[in-house]
């Protein structure tokens, strides 16, 4: 009974997952995501150097805090607005995948991206204590709650890359003239398309794209954060790691962009001092879940390493 099951895993669940773990658009939101990672690891210091976990009758305690607003700087103009960063690596990812210039697609999912903004306009009378004047982007949609807008208009900045390459609606130059300027120029069209009807959209229908997806995808935020979700997805990363599927990078590739929501909210509130609203991050799998390895396999290691009897290599 057992040995069907395993065989139907294999044969039957293991080609389509597969194939799900590197669909050219999850895999490009995947690899937009992963990249940035290295902005969320660094960023976190300076969370740390803010808020150390220290006495607070310490004078390098007093010192750090009172210079708080300072020190995270850093992290603000990083992981804060990490949705910004994470739309350019989709769009080159998935630019890539359909042997369009990487550069170019990225460029343009950032613009898409940008386009989904309204700026405020603060005039000089109302200038704040730091005296912002003039149009000011609303930051925090910039961050992990941006993040389902960033994935949607980059992939449709793509998408229309692709068409516009491919009905050959573009701006060819001669042989003569260097690559990068050739496609900068070849750029033109989709680079209309895209200011042009996201422009409208936004603007002149006066679609809030924030809004609109945060209604959509807040019962899913809500639900990732939550024991069953937990379960579920530690369940099903091992389940498919036990038939030699890697688990991580089907679950990972839909989960991610939930978890990492869950950690700019906590981010942010440790940022303005206020409890941390969610638990079930990336993190809390990463260092309670499968600290050691997925299964946590670290523990069957060194019960080999102290168990086994086997003499492979003595010789």
């Amino acid at each position: 009974m057992l040995e069907k099951f395993t065989n139907f895993v294999e044969l039957r669940l293991g080609g389509p997952m597969e194939k799900l773990a590197n669909q050219r658009h999850l895999r490009a939101i995947r690899d937009g995501i992963i990249a940035t990672l290295p902005l969320i690891i660094v960023s976190s210091f300076f969370m740390i150097l803010a808020f150390p976990p220290l006495p607070q009758d310490w004078g390098i305690y007093k010192f750090l805090s009172e210079n708080a607003a300072t020190i995270l700087l850093p992290y603000r103009m990083t992981m804060y607005i990490m949705s910004l960063y994470a739309a350019f690596g989709i769009g080159h990812s998935l630019s890539k995948s359909y042997k369009l210039d990487g550069l170019s697609g990225g460029i343009l999912a950032t613009i898409a991206f940008l386009l989904t903004f309204t700026p405020v306009n603060i005039p000089a009378e109302a200038a704040d204590a730091a005296g912002a004047v003039g149009f000011v982007l609303p930051m925090a949609n910039l961050g992990g709650s941006g993040m389902f807008v960033a994935i949607i208009t980059s992939i449709l900045a793509v998408e229309v890359y692709r068409l516009t390459d491919k009905s050959k609606f573009k701006i060819t130059m001669p042989e003569q003239v260097p690559p990068a300027v050739a496609r900068s120029f070849e750029a033109l069209t989709p680079t209309l398309v895209i200011i042009l009807g996201m422009g409208i959209i936004t603007y002149y229908i006066g679609f809030d794209w924030h809004s609109f997806i945060s209604t959509l995808v807040s019962p899913l935020v809500k639900a990732a954060d939550s024991l069953p979700s937990v379960l579920l997805i530690t369940f099903l990363t091992t389940f498919f790691w036990s038939f030699g599927i890697h688990g991580m990078s089907i679950i990972g590739s839909l989960a991610r962009p939930l978890w990492l929501q869950l950690l700019e909210g906590n981010t942010t509130a440790l940022a303005n001092g206020d409890v941390l609203p969610n638990i079930a991050a990336e993190p809390f799998y990463q260092w309670f879940i499968w600290i050691g390895g997925a299964g946590s396999t670290i523990g069957l290691a060194i019960l080999l390493a102290f168990r086994t009897k086997s003499q492979y290599g003595s010789n």
